[in-house]
């Protein structure tokens, strides 16, 4: 097998930083022996900084935001859609844990004003639940829909207290980084 300089390129920061095993950095030395530029690169290396493409870089990154929100976004909806549609079972007590963190999640996963909206829009999303469940299950009954605010305005403030709890994590997060 014929050893190239790419695979010499390759080898020379390994052995430079002693991580190399014995038979690699051999072929190093004998490669240097024949080829002084290689030589000359080996005692260089390390002197001139790597050029970094940082626009790869943040591509990459940007991405991985993108993904972290969109994963909270469809934690947010599916906690916002299990805790609507516990209203009027058992298991509407667990809203007490529920609402909150889905506030608490908006602040961290969307804009300030969005965040600020959650509430609006969990009460709205909770009444539209309540009234079409009662639409279907029972026809047009009035009365269910006036009992339908009380559960959106709870939830709606529970929300509210997870976005206030959200805030004030931002804040204090923030202020521990100056």
């Amino acid at each position: 097998m014929k050893v190239t300089p790419d695979v010499i390129r390759d080898l020379i920061p390994l052995v430079k930083d002693g991580v190399a095993s014995s038979d690699s950095a051999r072929l190093v030395e004998d490669y240097m022996r024949h080829d002084p530029e290689m030589r000359e690169e080996y005692d260089h290396y390390g002197d001139v900084p790597l050029e970094r493409d940082d626009s790869r870089d943040q591509r990459m990154v940007a991405g991985i935001k993108r993904g972290v929100v969109m994963t909270q976004l469809f934690i947010l909806l599916v906690g916002a859609t299990i805790g609507i549609a516990m209203t009027g079972s058992f298991g509407m007590f667990y809203n007490l844990v529920i609402m909150p963190f889905v506030g608490a999640l908006a602040v961290f996963s969307m804009k300030r004003a969005w965040s600020l909206a959650t509430p609006l829009i969990v009460f709205a999303g909770a009444y539209l639940y309540q009234f079409m469940n009662s639409v279907f299950s029972g026809g047009w009954n009035p009365i269910v829909w006036g009992t339908s605010l009380p559960y959106s305005g709870i939830y709606a403030f529970l929300t509210a207290i997870g976005v206030v709890i959200g805030l004030l994590l931002q804040f204090a997060f923030q202020k521990g980084d100056d």
